[in-house]
C-alpha cells in the first residue's frame, strides 16, 4: 500500500496555475502601471514557486512510495525512507555530495542526478528533466524578474524575441515581456510557460 497520494498535490497545483493564468490575462488587458506591472511579476515568481514545491514534495511522496490518480503505485529502486522527511534528508545528502548544499529544481543537472539515482529509467519520474529549454526559460526569467542585472534582463529579452520574432518596444518592462504573445500559438509568455508545467504535472500525477 503506497504511504502518500498525489491526487490532492496535483489539484493543488493545478489550480494555482490555473488561478495566476487567468490573473495575469486579465491585467494583460489593462494599461501599464507599476501596481500593474508589479503583480504580473509577482504572479510569475509565485508559478516559480508552485512548480518548485510541486515537484520537491513530489518526488519525497515517490521516494517513499505514492499512488497516482489512476491508482497505479510509483516506487524508487528501493525503499530507503519511510516518510518525506527522511526522504528530504537523502537528497539532501545528495546534493551536498555534488557541493551543492541546497535541493535545486531548476536545475536538469540536478533533476537528472536525483531521478537516476532513485528511479528505474522507466519511471515516469524522469518525466521531470524531459525538456531543459522549459526548465532555462523558468530560471532565465526568474533571474530577471529578482536580480534586474543587465545580463539576465538581456537573456529574458533574447528568449522573448526568440519567441515572438522581435520585442514590441526597446528596454520594455519585465511585465512586458510577460504578457507578449508567442509566435506559434498567440499565447502570453507567462500563459504557455505555465500551462507546460501544469500539464507536466498532470503527466507526472496520472
Amino acid at each position: 500500500m503506497a504511504r502518500y497520494r498525489l491526487a490532492p498535490l496535483f489539484r493543488d497545483f493545478d489550480k494555482t496555475s490555473s488561478d495566476l493564468n487567468n490573473i495575469v490575462t486579465r491585467l494583460a488587458l489593462l494599461s501599464s502601471t507599476l501596481e500593474r506591472d508589479v503583480h504580473i511579476e509577482g504572479c510569475f515568481i509565485r508559478a516559480v514557486t508552485a512548480w518548485e514545491n510541486f515537484l520537491e514534495e513530489y518526488f519525497l511522496r515517490c521516494m517513499c512510495s505514492a499512488e497516482t490518480r489512476g491508482k497505479s503505485v510509483l516506487k524508487p529502486k528501493a525503499l530507503i525512507a519511510t516518510d518525506s522527511k527522511a526522504a528530504f534528508l537523502s537528497l539532501l545528502a545528495l546534493s551536498r555530495a555534488g557541493n551543492i548544499g541546497y535541493l535545486n529544481w531548476l536545475d536538469q543537472h540536478s533533476l537528472n542526478a536525483f531521478a537516476n539515482t532513485y528511479f528505474h529509467q522507466n519511471s515516469r519520474v524522469h518525466k521531470i528533466y524531459e525538456s531543459p529549454d522549459k526548465l532555462q526559460a523558468m530560471t532565465t526569467i526568474r533571474n530577471a524578474i529578482a536580480h534586474r542585472s543587465k545580463k539576465a534582463i538581456a537573456e529574458f529579452e533574447k528568449y522573448v524575441t526568440n519567441q515572438h520574432g522581435y520585442l514590441s518596444r526597446t528596454h520594455p518592462s519585465m511585465a512586458e515581456l510577460l504578457i507578449t504573445q508567442k509566435r506559434s500559438n498567440s499565447k502570453l509568455i507567462f500563459v504557455d510557460l505555465v500551462d507546460y508545467y501544469q500539464n507536466l504535472a498532470d503527466s507526472l500525477t496520472k
